[in-house]
């Protein structure tokens, strides 16, 4: 799962005091140190299998073994034109093989190359410009055979990938659908839009297999998931007005309700999403059935309000008990086991006058886990780890960042700028001066899991 990231900004308030806690140290065991240079590094990212690290910075991505700390290769860039290329983004396929980077600039289109993720010698790249398509959506199928692009004709394209090369588009699939997402063997993906469109398509045989045409007003599809065969499909759309589950083999609908599942996406990837009526609709992929989640949201707002308290902004003194009451400072996640929701709480600018914290809440035992967490007075974003046991805070150049477990709700102090979390949470990579340090993440309060 990608990160989720929500702004929670209290802008021009950096001088608002919170009853923070000191937070205790991240505990852990250093695995390896990578000399990143004087450069340092912008971002990491770990294998799914967490055997490699790609660092990437100002200088050249480069590829290291976990945990011996050796450098496997540099992804040397490619003679695509004459002006110096940008390394833009970077993802490995679901089964770690492959990594796909995204190179180019504006005025001369974009490019993607594909590396063996082993060796990290260079498989190919595209034959032609590319519209931007941020790669951290997956344009890579999960085995790494199939690459997804939108090219400057409408619509989206097939590529296969092999050890010679990339192939020129050979089928082209759906016209719609700013977003996608690929079922578990890579053979289809849905395609879906802002409108309420969503598409099936079968990619090998470049068959469509179920639409639905989109057009109604609020209607965005933000959720689709496919179940773990890739017979059935889930859907739910933003205005919590439909959630469903279509079988693609039978074609007939499954299963109906009508409030959705409320995690919302954007231009940037999924974000959370402000749940109203304050229930969750889950969708289980192997049993192909949704299962209702409910939150006692009055009882956790009150803890989160209560606690946190209000301060003056000073950029409006008057606040609108209509927009509070229509728009409440509260953001909702529920983990993909069920087993936590999150209640964070905006602060900031002209809407919210409220300091910013945040609420962890153990769904079986029916309480909150830990306390309510205050972190900085200005919070950047937040996400939740791949493995969903932690929040990671940032708070901007000036402001420490720090994880909160899911399971003890303990705050914790990073020991510098975190690049990434391995798949299963047991590994970080963070940024110490002139080296990227990879940790064994260790204690922090996982005794509850």
């Amino acid at each position: 799962m990608k990160f989720l990231a929500a702004g929670i900004a209290c802008c021009g308030l950096s001088g608002a005091q919170l009853p923070l806690r000191e937070p205790v140290p991240l505990q852990g065991r250093q695995v390896c140190s990578i000399p990143a240079g004087k450069q340092g590094a912008g971002s990491a990212i770990f294998s799914p299998d967490g055997s490699r690290l790609l660092v990437c910075g100002k200088g050249v991505p480069s590829l290291w073994a976990i945990p011996s700390g050796k450098k496997v290769a540099d992804l040397v860039r490619p003679p695509l034109w004459d002006e110096p290329s940008l390394w833009n983004s970077f993802s490995f396929s679901g089964d770690g093989s492959r990594i796909l980077a995204e190179a180019g600039r504006g005025q001369n289109g974009y490019f993607y190359t594909v590396w063996d993720a082993v060796a990290g010698t260079l498989l190919g790249k595209t034959q032609g410009p590319y519209k931007r398509q941020a790669v951290f959506q997956g344009l890579l199928s999960p085995d790494g055979s199939l690459l997804l692009g939108r090219g400057s004709v409408k619509g989206w394209t097939v590529h296969e990938v092999t050890e010679e090369g990339i192939s020129s588009p050979f089928r082209a699939v759906s016209e719609k659908g700013k977003f996608f997402t690929y079922s578990p063997d890579g053979g289809r993906a849905a395609f879906f839009n802002q409108d309420g469109y969503v598409a099936v398509w079968d990619l090998l045989q470049g068959k469509e297999l179920w639409k639905k045409p989109g057009g109604r007003k609020g209607a965005s599809v933000d959720v689709v998931r496919f179940s773990k065969d890739g017979s059935a499909v889930f859907v739910a759309d933003r205005a919590g007005e439909c959630a469903e589950i279509y079988d693609l083999e039978h074609h007939r609908i499954l299963e109906k309700t009508g409030v959705a599942d409320r995690q919302t996406t954007s231009l940037w990837g999924p974000l959370f999403g402000i749940v109203k009526p304050f229930s969750r609709m889950c969708f289980d992929p192997e049993n192909k059935v949704m299962r209702k989640v409910d939150l006692p949201v009055s009882t956790m707002r009150s803890q989160l309000k209560e606690a946190s308290g209000k301060f003056e902004n000073p950029f409006k003194a008057k606040r609108s008990a209509d927009f509070e009451s229509n728009n409440p400072p509260d953001i909702f996640y529920v983990t993909r086991d069920g087993r936590y929701a999150v209640m964070a709480q905006f602060s900031g600018c002209s809407m919210y006058n409220y300091e910013p914290a945040v609420l962890i809440w153990d769904i079986g035992k029916k309480r909150a886990s830990g306390e309510v967490v205050y972190w900085f007075p200005f919070i950047l974003y937040m996400e939740i780890s791949p493995g969903e046991k932690y929040l990671h805070f940032h708070g901007g150049n000036s402001a420490p960042e720090g994880v909160v477990s899911f399971a003890s709700g303990t705050p914790m102090k990073a020991p510098g700028k975190i690049l990434a979390f391995s798949a299963d949470d047991s590994m970080i990579a963070w940024l110490d001066g002139e080296n990227v340090r990879v940790w064994k993440i260790s204690g922090n309060g996982e005794s509850g899991n």
